[in-house]
């Protein structure tokens, strides 16, 4: 929610610059530091230095940047706009993160190094008891290998097609993961469509699997998997059960080195 205000208000920013005569040439673009809390994203304004320095001074009230290498920060914890004028691996550190290198998206940028899965349990809503059994563990339980540390590289900008989970799935299954961008730093996939989408009325039509992934931080991705199945009225009422079940599990990809 707080990265829609903050783009607002760099739109309210563009209104101000695209209604401003300038009698000199437009400058270099200015490197924008989205600080979050537990780590920073460098990238470029999408409007030139003179102008977001002119902008950002009418529109936030702030004091105009001190030096031409003076970088905007957006500090989410404090809802606050400043220009700072120290190197970025400073203000990354005071942002809880190493990692000051410039990205060319806006967005949170996993960082490659050893990563591990942290596979949570199943839970079931509206469902037969006797299906707890017949489902033990995760719908989305990732390869037992996969527990290990894993190295990963990932590259700028992320997307979910880079996971191995991605791949290997696409691979064994011979379904293809199609991944959609429904929030800030957040993708949904529907697992196996072709086949839910065979299931008529009576057997099960409208139910479905979703994968949903969610980079937290640079050293976080959370993946939550739903299995959503719509019961026959009569398979219900026979098992005590409500007509839509449904199995959820959230999992971690957490980094752990180097």
């Amino acid at each position: 929610m707080y990265r829609y205000l903050t783009l607002f208000a760099l739109s309210c920013l563009g209104t101000v610059m695209a209604s401003t005569a300038w009698a000199a040439p437009l400058g270099e673009k200015a490197i924008v530091a989205d600080c979050y809390g537990t780590g920073v994203n460098f990238y470029l304004s999408s409007h030139p230095r003179d102008q977001l320095a002119i902008s950002s001074v009418e529109v936030f009230g702030i004091a105009p940047p001190s030096s031409p290498d003076a970088i905007f920060v957006v500090d989410r914890r404090t809802n606050t706009y400043r220009w700072d004028s120290r190197p970025r691996r400073t203000i990354a550190r005071e942002c809880g993160s190493e990692n000051d290198e410039l990205a060319l998206f806006q967005g949170i940028q996993p960082k490659s190094g050893l990563w591990q899965a942290k596979l949570g349990e199943t839970k079931l809503t509206g469902c037969p008891s006797m299906m707890q059994q017949a489902f033990p563990k995760s719908p989305g339980a990732l390869p037992a290998e996969w527990k290990t540390p894993r190295r990963v590289v990932f590259e700028v900008p992320f997307h979910p097609d880079q996971l191995e989970m991605t791949r290997s799935f696409e691979a064994g299954m011979k379904s293809k993961v199609v991944w959609k961008q429904v929030a800030d730093d957040t993708w949904q996939t529907e697992v196996f469509p072709e086949l839910f989408g065979q299931l008529s009325a009576g057997e099960g039509k409208g139910s479905k699997m979703t994968w949903r992934l969610a980079v937290k931080d640079e050293g976080r991705i959370e993946h939550d998997t739903t299995l959503s199945i719509v019961l026959p009225a009569e398979a219900a009422a026979a098992l005590g059960a409500g007509k839509d079940c449904r199995m959820t599990s959230h999992n971690i990809w957490q980094r752990v080195g180097e």
